[in-house]
C-alpha cells in the first residue's frame, strides 16, 4: 500500500517517457497486489460476526473512488497533471501515516 504513493511521486518528477514506463508497470503491480489483498485484510481483521458489515463498508469506500478521481481531474485542469498527481501521492501518504507509522516503528513494515 505504501509503495504506490512513493512511486507516484517519482513518476511525477520524470520527464522522459521511456523512464515513466517501468515506474507505471511497478505502480500497476503494486495496485494489483493491493486490490487482491484488500478484501482479505478486511476479513481477517474483522470479528467473524461483523464481517458482513465490514465488507459493506469496504464496498462503500471503493464506491467513492470516482468522486476522488473527479476532483483530481479538476485539480489537474487548474494546476497541471504532474502537480495534481504529486498532491494525490502526498495526500495518500498523509492518509496512511496514522496507521503505517506505528507499524514502521515496530518493524512490521
Amino acid at each position: 500500500m505504501l509503495v504506490a504513493p512513493f512511486l507516484l511521486l517519482a513518476f511525477t518528477s520524470l520527464r522522459w517517457p521511456w523512464a515513466c514506463l517501468p515506474v507505471l508497470v511497478v505502480i500497476g503491480a503494486a495496485e494489483s497486489g493491493f486490490a487482491a489483498m484488500q478484501s482479505t485484510m478486511v476479513l481477517l481483521s474483522a470479528p467473524e460476526a461483523s464481517r458482513g458489515r465490514a465488507m459493506g463498508i469496504l464496498s462503500a469506500c471503493i464506491g467513492t473512488q470516482p468522486a476522488g478521481t473527479l476532483w483530481i481531474g479538476f485539480l489537474a485542469t487548474g494546476i497541471g497533471v504532474p502537480a495534481a498527481m504529486a498532491i494525490n501521492g502526498v495526500a495518500a501518504l498523509v492518509a496512511m501515516l496514522p496507521v503505517a507509522w506505528p507499524l514502521v516503528r515496530r518493524g512490521r513494515v
